[in-house]
């Protein structure tokens, strides 16, 4: 095990010192840097150990929501709007942990096209702004959650489903945009979701939509409810799991955001690996977010089903 991890670190010594320009410190490298890239290789390998766990815990919790939602809609029982919605953001989370591996060959490169790359990165930010966006849509129906699904439930859930699906599109779409247009689409590139050389302003609009503005309404609706709330004790049911997934993903892309604003362009190999290293734990935190909002409704689903025999009412 030490021989083979020394013959890992000797070869990204190799490695290291071939991408230094040519002629700077006459071919001698940093041994210090040397020492901090290995260091945060390990650091992504430890990360990606930890998040395949998760990612296992998420998918077969996705899983098994999706199967009693199925079973469900089999048998004919009826669903509230909540269920509904909650079912949808099931989608786009399990969409977010098949995303997730592409970070499972890390720290090892994801050799794709361009061309690859970009459709992977906008397909990957569809769901991303979904699930922020269907968030506030859940808050803003707070008092027709428990409604049981008829013509009336099923078209708006239909309408309000569609307009958070095309707003996350045109997002996704804007974004792709600020992150350039690659000159030649066959080029082989080391992808990332989040493409290391995108520009300050892809990471600051992506920051703006995917974070900081459904979090602002969806707080001021979660605010609003409580004040004009009867329960003292505490919420209503059909809000309690709504409020755990939206604290859990909450602080999740609070980490994934900042990693992302603090992305600098990189000077050296070194500052290449750093960033890498930003790229991955961030991209892994999300994807743990999405794996426990996956736990989340599983538990929800099981415990609200086996409570309501009529149908599901999350």
């Amino acid at each position: 095990m030490a021989h083979q991890e020394s013959l890992n670190n000797d070869s990204l010594l190799s490695t290291f010192s071939a991408s230094l320009p040519p002629g700077i410190g006459n071919h001698t490298v940093d041994t210090d840097d040397v020492v901090k890239v290995i260091n945060l290789q390990h650091l992504i390998s430890r990360g990606v150990y930890i998040y395949s766990v998760f990612g296992l815990l998420g998918l077969l919790a996705g899983i098994s929501t999706l199967i009693i939602y199925f079973v469900s809609i089999v048998k004919k029982i009826n669903l509230t709007m909540l269920g509904i919605l909650v079912f949808t953001v099931t989608l786009a989370d399990f969409a977010l942990v098949l995303f997730s591996s592409t970070d499972l060959v890390r720290p090892n490169p994801l050799t794709t096209s361009a061309l690859c790359c970009t459709i992977l990165s906008f397909s990957f930010n569809i769901p991303y702004f979904y699930t922020a966006l269907i968030q506030v849509a859940i808050f803003a129906f707070k008092d027709k959650l428990d409604a049981v699904q008829d013509g009336s439930v099923l078209r708006r859930c239909l309408i309000t489903t569609l307009t958070v699906l095309g707003v996350s599109t045109a997002c996704s779409v804007l974004v792709s945009t600020l992150a350039g247009v690659v000159q030649d689409p066959g080029v082989q590139v080391n992808c990332y979701l989040d493409p290391l050389e995108a520009p300050p302003s892809y990471r600051i609009v992506k920051f703006l939509l995917g974070f900081l503005v459904p979090t602002l309404i969806a707080l001021i609706l979660i605010v609003r409810f409580f004040i004009h709330s009867r329960c003292s004790g505490g919420c209503q049911p059909p809000l309690l799991l709504p409020l755990a997934m939206f604290i859990v993903s909450f602080l999740c892309r609070l980490v994934y955001n900042t990693m992302l604003l603090l992305r600098r362009e990189a000077g050296d190999s070194y500052g290449l690996y750093r960033e890498e290293a930003k790229a991955v734990l961030g991209e892994l935190i999300l994807f743990g977010g999405s794996c426990l909002c996956l736990c989340l409704l599983f538990i929800g689903v099981c415990t609200r089903t086996s409570t309501v025999p009529q149908g599901i009412a999350i």
